[in-house]
């Protein structure tokens, strides 16, 4: 896919996951999204899709959870500031 292609995957996913979760009441299957797209997808290319959504702060935190997007774990947690690893090498000495 283009990068045109790609954005326009990623809102499309957006969408269909948030209006399948309303329908649901629960988040869709990886297989589930992916039946949805014409032509059919599989779930590898879901799962990129979410995964670029989640770097870039479009998912809610219930999806980043369900998901399970490893690192973005900064966007689940809200405080991403660990003072233990952001000394500076003189504080360390």
């Amino acid at each position: 896919m283009g990068k045109g292609q790609v954005l326009v995957f990623d809102a499309f996913i957006e969408k269909k996951l948030e209006t399948m979760r309303a329908e649901m009441g629960f988040y869709p299957t990886l297989k589930e999204i992916g039946a949805q797209c014409t032509p059919p997808q599989p779930a590898a290319t879901v799962f990129r899709a979410l995964r670029r959504l989640a770097a870039a702060g479009r998912l809610s935190k219930e999806a980043l959870l369900v998901y399970n997007a490893k690192n973005n774990q900064k966007y689940i947690q809200e405080n991403s500031h660990d003072e233990k690893n952001s000394k500076s090498r003189k504080a360390k000495k």
